[in-house]
C-alpha cells in the first residue's frame, strides 16, 4: 500500500491525502507549489486545503498578501482518530437503541413442505441460548419431515450442546431409547401431559423465536420472531412443565 492509501484509513479521501502528503514533503509552500507536487487542479485545491484546515491538518500564514500553507505534525492524525472514537462512544447508546428497536420488531416467516420444515429445524441449531423448549407429538415429529432427518436433527442438537426440555403426550406416542424419554446423552428432559394438548406436530421456543409446525396432513410451519411473544410463550411452557408428569402411561 502507498502512504496515501494508509492516510485514507484515517478518514481522509484520496485528494485530501495527496495534498496533505504534498504539504508534508514541501514544508511551508505557496498554492502553486502544492498544486505542482500533488497534480490536483487549482480550482479544487483551495477547497481541499480549507477542508484540511478545518481538521487541523493544515495551517496557513500570510506573507506579502500571499498564503503560505504548512502541514501540522502527523500526531494530529492520532488526535483525530481519538476524537472519532470518543464521538462514537458518545452516540453509541443512541445507535444501539435504534438498532434494537428494529432488531426486535416482530417478524413472521412461513414455510411449506418437507424441505421448508427441515429448514426450520436447521435454523434452531443456531440457537444462541443453547436451550430449546418443545411441545411435541413424537409420532408426528418422526413422520414429518421423516425419521432419518429427525434422528440426524436430535443428534446434531446434542452435538452442539443445545438442551431440549420437551413436553410429550402421556400416552399413545413413541417412547424408546431415541425418542420420547429422558436422555442425558441426547441432552433431553421430558414431561408428559394429556394427549388432548397436542393438536399440532411441534411447537418450539428458543431465543426470541416461537416455532409452530402442522402435521403432515396440512404440511406447513411458521416462525414468529418476537421478544414479547416468545417471553409469553416461555412462561406458558414453564407453567405446563410444572403440571407435567415425569412418567408416561
Amino acid at each position: 500500500m502507498q502512504i496515501t492509501d494508509y492516510l485514507q484509513q484515517f478518514g481522509l479521501n484520496k485528494k485530501q491525502a495527496e495534498i496533505y502528503l504534498a504539504c508534508l514533503k514541501l514544508g511551508p509552500s505557496k498554492v502553486g507549489n502544492i498544486q505542482k507536487e500533488s497534480q490536483i487542479k487549482r480550482t479544487t485545491l483551495y477547497d481541499i486545503l480549507s477542508e484540511l484546515e478545518k481538521q487541523g491538518l493544515i495551517i496557513h500564514t500570510t506573507k506579502q498578501k500571499t498564503r503560505i500553507y504548512s502541514a501540522t505534525s502527523p500526531d494530529k492524525l492520532s488526535e483525530l482518530v481519538e476524537q472519532k472514537k470518543t464521538a462514537i462512544q458518545t452516540i453509541m447508546p443512541d445507535l444501539q437503541e435504534l438498532f434494537f428497536s428494529i432488531a426486535y420488531r416482530p417478524n413472521v416467516r412461513f414455510y411449506e413442505g418437507n424441505e421448508g420444515i427441515k429448514e426450520i429445524y436447521k435454523e434452531t441449531l443456531n440457537c444462541k441460548d443453547k436451550k430449546i423448549l418443545q411441545i411435541v407429538s413424537v409420532k408426528d415429529f418422526v413422520e414429518f419431515p421423516g425419521k432419518n432427518f429427525m434422528e440426524w436433527y436430535v443428534k446434531e442438537r446434542a452435538k452442539k450442546n443445545i438442551t431440549a426440555k420437551a413436553i410429550h403426550p402421556k400416552s399413545g406416542d413413541v417412547y424408546n431409547n431415541f425418542f420420547g424419554i429422558n436422555d442425558d446423552a441426547l441432552k433431553r428432559e421430558v414431561r408428559y401431559m394429556p394427549k388432548s394438548l397436542f393438536s399440532m406436530s411441534m411447537m418450539m421456543i428458543y431465543d426470541n423465536n416461537v416455532v409452530a409446525m402442522s402435521t403432515k396432513k396440512e404440511n406447513y410451519g411458521f416462525v414468529i420472531e418476537s421478544k414479547e411473544y416468545s417471553t409469553a410463550m416461555r412462561t406458558m411452557f414453564e407453567f405446563l412443565w410444572g403440571l407435567g408428569s415425569k412418567e408416561h402411561n
